[in-house]
């Protein structure tokens, strides 16, 4: 569903993560760098702006600093070498718009998801790829993934009584289930 959210809870999981534990480190990415510094990040930013009195760090365009082993930072991931390395005992990965993200993200990713390291893909299904990493995740590899569902009609902007007459058959939650 579009509209629903969906960056503005992933950006409240980041900020609670990075200030949940004192060697934490939060990567954000996306396919653009709009993505990023528009969408994710504005979110992210209005967080500390609210609240940053009782946040760790400095919230700055993409990046926010608690100490050398603490950190959150977001980039595109249209350079594979800002992808790979990243170590702590608490990581974790938000991949916002992820029906856009290569497979190879994903496996340099996977050298870095040890230990306590977390994962949260986000996006819509519309116009993704069949073979997209993230597709094959809802799909394939359903049992290796929490998988939250949301259709538009979860979605409290949507009022199904002003829902066109033709589109009311998929009301049916069951039809939205994959």
């Amino acid at each position: 569903c579009h509209a629903i959210s969906k960056t503005k809870v992933a950006a409240a999981i980041s900020v609670t993560y990075l200030n949940l534990y004192e060697d934490a480190i939060v990567v954000t990415t996306a396919p653009g760098n709009r993505q990023i510094e528009k969408l994710l990040w504005k979110e992210i930013r209005e967080i500390y702006m609210r609240v940053s009195s009782e946040l760790r760090g400095t919230c700055l365009q993409v990046e926010i600093k608690c100490n050398p082993e603490s950190y959150m930072i977001g980039f595109a991931t249209d350079n594979a070498t800002r992808v790979e390395g990243w170590h702590s005992a608490h990581i974790l990965f938000i991949l916002d718009e992820a029906k856009g993200i290569p497979q190879w993200v994903y496996d340099a990713l996977e050298g870095s998801m040890s230990g306590q390291a977390k994962m949260l893909e986000i996006s819509t299904t519309d116009g993704a790829d069949q073979q997209a990493p993230f597709r094959k995740h809802h799909i394939d590899k359903r049992k290796e993934w929490k998988c939250i569902n949301m259709s538009a009609w979860d979605s409290p902007f949507i009022n199904p009584a002003k829902v066109k007459k033709e589109y009311r058959k998929y009301l049916n939650k069951e039809l939205y289930k994959y």
